[in-house]
């Protein structure tokens, strides 16, 4: 990223692959197996040191870090896993999806008021991490009756958070 709001150019690749393999097999589409697709991405994302500071305060901050913006920015890493397939000329569907993210630099400041001087100064740690991972499932119907198309989902998802360090502490 080249954009003013950060305080130096950052990188954050992506990319993603899938193959159809109904599609090379015309002759095995029919009536019991319709389509089937597997699928991995690979993304990063983050955000600037510059926008975390508390309050935009940079002369608050009781870290030379900061101070001279030699701060690490925070990224995301994720990885995901999917597949999807159709049966019975696609009347039934099923889509699966496995992922995993993990933060790292996460910035948390808290105020700390210093009792001898009588201002607030701001203790900042960058080296936190978080990590989400999870699983999504979907079976789906497309049915006719009669002159009406009927379309039915059920949705079942997984989410788990884990804190794995926070302030220096590996958990």
């Amino acid at each position: 990223d080249d954009t003013s709001l950060f305080s130096g150019k950052c990188f954050y690749p992506s990319m993603g692959v899938s193959v159809v393999p109904t599609e090379w097999m015309p002759g095995n589409r029919g009536a019991f197996f319709s389509y089937l697709k597997l699928g991995y991405a690979y993304s990063e994302n983050g955000n600037s040191s510059e926008l975390r500071l508390p309050l935009g305060r940079r002369d608050r901050m009781d870290d030379e870090r900061l101070k001279n913006n030699i701060w690490d920015n925070e990224r995301t890493k994720t990885h995901e896993v999917g597949l999807n397939m159709s049966f019975f000329n696609n009347k039934v569907d099923v889509d699966a999806k496995i992922y995993k993210s993990s933060t790292l630099g996460l910035s948390l400041g808290m105020p700390h008021t210093v009792v001898s001087a009588g201002s607030t100064i701001y203790l900042v740690a960058d080296d936190n991490s978080i990590e989400n991972k999870g699983i999504e499932l979907s079976l789906g119907t497309n049915m006719y009756l009669g002159p009406v198309k009927w379309n039915g989902r059920f949705v079942y998802s997984l989410n788990k958070n884990e804190i794995k360090k926070l302030n220096g502490l590996t958990y």
